[in-house]
């Protein structure tokens, strides 16, 4: 983002009340609200403002056209009489005086409060009848020349507002007559809804605001909740204790999955120490054995070279030891955790070609059965799981025997024909660093079925170990490469 677009959103962000949730909803709630009412109460007035003046004009207009009915006898010609034309002999038309007060007081209407005539060129006609003049706007002057029919429009006589019509005054003769009634009282009610709609909506406003500040305070306790346990549970050692609150909303989830985090945390805090404590015990073993050779080797310079060459055999066997004890570490620490994608595989395919694979490197002759069918999951940790499983019946089985694999849908089952397990062992058999009593002189380091179990995990799967449907010897040990129903 740019630096432009960063003081943009710090500058929004102080608007909506900063970092403060409660204050930023009660801030929106506010503005929400106070521009709602503005606009509803403009759009009010406009409308009510609209229909008001709609109703004025044509009340003017009939009027306009009750005067033309009356006075239609009075609106004539009189340029013959010299007194009655103007200074350059252009003929005044319209009625008298008299007639006006006839007109005005015409069906017990009340006196029009503002007329005005126009001769054909436009100009004011004088006219004794104590109404005063004003100016002739360009539309008023269109009228009167004929070139339009009427026109409406707002003046201001004497500091009042009037709402003026100027008609023609025939159709067969030029000139115009103009009407107009007062609508001061009118437009300073508009004003004062205008002002009343925006107190209206700032009062509506902070009050929305205000009542958003208060019911907020419960909305976003649990979110608070949920941050303070999460400072907790980065800053101190010890877990934070579960929230409470959990329910079906979408509030009640976030806390049932933050709880879900916490049991999750401490299952992988109990494992990190048993993994440590495990770790460094095995891990000693094959050190300690390692040391030994070395130290003796570096204190007997004349030792004889049969029994340093053994020595030296022993110390690489311990290497190897070690740093296959390492990789299993590190591959078990990882828990499953991986890049891959599930992807939909073809589970008796990768069962047979990795069944071939180990057949080949190892010599040992595998027996495979395979159902057809796709399921969704991670090839490349159910072929690790898969080899781990070939790796241990291998151990367990007599050079003479086969291993038998078999995969019906999601399940793969791997048979040895060794000793079996015990009852007593069986509940262990897949903790790390556990191996049978009857198995101690085997070499290993007790976390190849570990391996298996937490893969299977990853992937929605299950372990289990069993005895041969045909009562045979051996021990079936087998997973499932991703959820059964």
């Amino acid at each position: 983002m740019s630096a432009d677009g960063e003081v943009t959103g710090r500058r929004w962000s102080r608007l909506f009340g900063g970092q403060n949730l409660r204050r930023r909803i009660a801030v929106a709630v506010g503005l929400f609200t106070a521009v709602a009412v503005v606009i509803f109460g403009a759009s009010v007035w406009i409308v009510v403002g609209y229909n008001l003046t709609n109703a004025v004009d044509n009340d003017l207009r009939a009027t306009a056209e009750l005067l033309r009915a009356i006075g239609q006898d009075g609106f004539e010609d009189r340029g013959g009489d010299a007194d009655q034309s103007d200074n350059d002999g252009v003929p005044t038309i319209g009625p008298g005086s008299a007639e006006l007060e006839l007109l005005t007081a015409a069906e017990g209407r009340p006196p029009i409060p503002f007329v005005q005539l126009l001769d054909p060129t436009g100009a004011v006609q004088e006219l004794d009848n104590g109404f005063g003049r004003f100016e002739v706007s360009d539309g008023a002057m269109a009228v009167a020349l004929g070139e339009a029919d009427e026109h409406t429009e707002l003046v201001t006589i004497e500091e009042r507002a009037v709402r003026l019509l100027t008609v023609q005054v025939d159709d067969d003769r030029l000139g115009a007559l103009q009407i107009g009634t007062d609508v001061t009282n009118m437009r300073d009610g508009f004003r004062r809804a205008r002002i009343g709609t925006i107190l209206a909506g700032l009062a509506a406003g902070l009050g929305a605001a205000v009542m958003a500040w208060l019911f907020s305070r419960r909305l976003v306790a649990p979110v608070r909740a949920v941050a303070e346990a999460a400072e907790r549970l980065r800053s101190d050692k010890e877990l934070p204790e579960r929230l409470t609150g959990e329910g079906p909303d979408e509030l009640g989830h976030l806390i049932t999955s933050f709880n879900a985090l916490l049991d999750d945390v401490s299952d992988s805090r109990t494992q990190q120490r048993r993994l440590v404590a495990d770790a460094s015990h095995e891990l000693r073993t094959p050190l300690t054995s390692l040391r030994l050779k070395i130290e003796f080797i570096q204190s007997e310079p004349d030792l004889e070279t049969d029994k340093r060459q053994r020595l030296v055999t022993g110390a690489v066997a311990d290497l190897k030891s070690l740093g296959d004890l390492v990789s299993e570490l590190v591959e078990l620490a990882s828990e499953g955790a991986t890049k891959e994608q599930p992807v939909l595989t073809e589970l008796g395919q990768l069962v047979q070609g990795e069944s071939d694979r180990f057949a080949a490197t190892s010599g040992r002759r595998v027996e495979v059965s395979t159902t057809s069918g796709v399921i969704e999951t991670r090839p490349k940790q159910i072929t690790r799981a898969l080899t781990n499983l070939l790796v241990n019946a291998d151990k367990y089985s007599p050079a003479d025997q086969p291993i038998s694999v078999r995969q019906d849908g999601p399940r793969i089952e791997v048979r040895d024909y060794g000793e079996g397990i015990s009852e007593d062992d069986r509940d262990r058999v897949f903790d790390r660093f556990y191996r049978g009593r009857a198995h101690q002189s085997i070499e290993g380091s007790g976390l190849g079925l570990a391996i298996v179990e937490s893969l299977a995990k990853a992937n929605g799967g299950r372990t289990w170990i069993a005895d041969p449907d045909d009562g045979g010897a051996g021990t079936v040990v087998g997973f499932t490469a991703g959820p059964t129903e």
